[in-house]
Order: C-alpha cells, then sequence, then structure tokens
C-alpha cells in the first residue's frame, strides 16, 4: 500500500513539473522577436501631417505639452513607444528604433539617432 502512495506521489509530481516546464516553454515562444523601425519620433498628435515631420522645435513643445511621443515611418505607420521617458529626447529626429513590435506599438529596448 505505501509503495502505491508513493508511487502515486511520485507521478503526481513529475506531472505537475512536466506542465510547468511545457507553460514556460510555451509562454516564451510566444513573446515576439525585436525588430529595428526607422522613422521620425514626432508628437502623436502631428504625426498624422507630414508637413510636421522632422520638426524638433513642435515635436518637443507638443510631447512636453503632454502629446504622446510616437514613431512615424516614411510609409505612413505611426508606432505608439513604451516607455515614453527612454524616446522623449530624440523629439523631431531620424531614429533607429529596436524593440518588440506588437500590434501598432513598440516596446523599446534601444533607440539611435539615425
Amino acid at each position: 500500500m505505501r509503495k502505491t502512495l508513493f508511487m502515486l506521489t511520485l507521478a503526481l509530481c513529475v506531472a505537475a513539473v512536466a506542465s510547468v516546464a511545457s507553460s514556460i516553454t510555451k509562454n516564451s515562444k510566444n513573446q515576439p522577436a525585436p525588430e529595428t523601425i526607422v522613422g521620425f519620433l514626432m508628437d502623436q498628435k502631428c504625426s498624422s501631417n507630414k508637413a510636421m515631420i522632422g520638426n524638433e522645435e513642435c515635436a518637443q513643445r507638443c510631447i512636453k505639452n503632454g502629446s504622446p511621443a510616437v514613431l512615424a515611418t516614411e510609409d505612413g505607420k505611426v508606432y505608439g513607444l513604451d516607455p515614453q521617458d527612454k524616446v522623449v529626447e530624440f523629439a523631431g529626429h531620424r531614429v533607429k528604433i529596436t524593440g518588440s513590435v506588437s500590434g501598432s506599438s513598440i516596446s523599446v529596448t534601444s533607440i539611435e539617432r539615425e
């Protein structure tokens, strides 16, 4: 009886460990690979106006006044950026951003002037 109980307990432990390992593997596969995207860092309010691309003064002023910083690409895509504090110093400049892209937002891991 003890041997049967021990074997049952051991089997349950092995199954639990296998389940956790499987879950960890699935979660690590769901994270998108980092991508690098080039564009202009500007404020969200002006991002749809192509005439404002590269206007450093306007971008800095609008971001300082609360408009979120975004990355506007030359093909017209606009990406929200997180964290904001990592990117605001590049307002108005052409930049290269590396990070995880999910839909229309980028989780920024690095940014540099292009």
